[in-house]
């Protein structure tokens, strides 16, 4: 099946509304990320739940979830690279600790300075080589999806197999005021917007995986694919499109807007653009995920799960 683009979505746009302008493109791309954050807030997606991992290093307690980045890179000579090793660049004498090891690339977590795109990456362990390609790109396997440190559900010593609590930081200076720690994390508190502590502070390199909610990621050129690079799957790409299409709108104050968005609808109006997607994604989540919908979007309005099914069963025609 071919790949849907934010730039298909905006010809489509642009062909409806018929201004192809330079200018309103540009406004339909700003409105395209404006689109996507609505979009990610309004529900707790299934594919909003991902999962990301990193390195403890022996002796370091704090650990920035934004220093997790990930490189692309040509052939490898002498290799592979390994997981725990330190990489560092040829030309910025930039290092960090790899994390995992793709097929082309490395994700790892930036001890000092900045990698180049174009230079020389070695191995310190494997004494691999390789060139990069690219510059290194920030965030949670790569795109910068996580919000904060709050959004992570799940942390898990790989390594070990053992689960990581969560509590609060002031829980963990409070039976160790000196930061003296060492040995296997046994907790975890977050602190600021993407840093999270570790206690005990690691005494060696382990594998921490975990799983997070994420946010949209702004698109930044017209050949992002919904699906491959942003994870939003076909069942939503008509409501992506007809949510951009409603901002094209609003810039003409178009008379069409308000049917426009009765079209599209929330997940609480049957037979609705948004209402069918969301119905869609449930199928999706885990067997709780009906539980899930009813505390995070019926409870909120005064509904049970059982009016939500009644009205759902009568506006189907289902009685």
């Amino acid at each position: 099946m071919a790949t849907l683009t934010r730039g298909n979505m905006i010809d489509r746009v642009v062909a409806i509304l018929g201004d192809d302008s330079a200018e309103f493109r540009t406004y339909l791309e700003t409105s395209f990320n404006h689109v996507l954050f609505a979009l990610f807030d309004i529900h707790d997606w299934e594919w909003k739940h991902k999962s990301g991992q990193f390195l403890t290093v022996a002796g370091t307690e704090s650990y920035d979830l934004s220093n997790i980045k990930r490189i692309y890179h040509g052939a490898v000579t002498g290799g592979p690279f390994q997981a725990g090793e330190i990489i560092t660049g040829g030309t910025s004498a930039a290092t960090g600790v790899v994390s995992s090891v793709g097929s082309v690339f490395l994700l790892y977590t930036v001890l000092s300075g900045t990698l180049q795109s174009s230079e020389v990456i070695t191995g310190g362990t494997s004494l691999a080589t390789a060139t990069t390609l690219t510059a290194p790109e920030g965030g949670v396997t790569s795109i910068g999806d996580i919000r904060s440190a709050q959004d992570i559900e799940v942390l898990y010593d790989s390594t070990n197999g053992t689960p990581i609590q969560k509590v609060d930081l002031r829980d963990i200076r409070k039976h160790w005021p000196k930061e003296d720690t060492s040995g296997k994390p046994r907790l975890y508190a977050p602190w600021g917007t993407k840093t999270i502590i570790l206690s005990d502070e690691p005494d060696g390199v382990y594998t921490m995986k975990f799983l997070y909610t994420a946010k949209a990621t702004k698109t930044t050129a017209d050949s992002v694919d919904l699906e491959g690079a942003l994870g939003i799957p076909d069942y939503v790409h008509y409501v992506v499109e007809k949510m951009l299409l409603a901002e094209g709108m609003l810039k003409y104050d178009d008379s069409r807007r308000n049917a426009m968005l009765q079209e599209i609808g929330t997940p609480l109006s049957p037979n609705t653009l948004m209402f069918n997607a969301v119905q869609a994604d449930m199928k999706h989540l885990e067997s709780g995920a009906r539980f899930k919908f009813w505390e995070e979007e019926l409870a909120a309005h005064g509904n049970s799960f059982n009016d939500f099914l009644r009205a759902t069963w009568f506006y189907s025609g289902d009685r």
